[in-house]
């Protein structure tokens, strides 16, 4: 997974957009019971 990071990082500019494209991905991928914003957001432990 971290190739696929690593190969779409580039296409944002600070690094705080790159994270959080990284934890909103890893919350997809994660065994969370319904996916919508505020449940991945709290599952990457985003506050927003």
């Amino acid at each position: 997974m971290d190739h696929l990071f690593i190969t779409i990082g580039h296409h944002f500019g600070r690094v705080e957009p790159r994270r959080r494209m990284r934890d909103y991905v890893r919350a997809l991928l994660a065994p969370v019971a319904r996916k919508n914003s505020w449940q991945l957001a709290e599952h990457a432990g985003h506050s927003t």
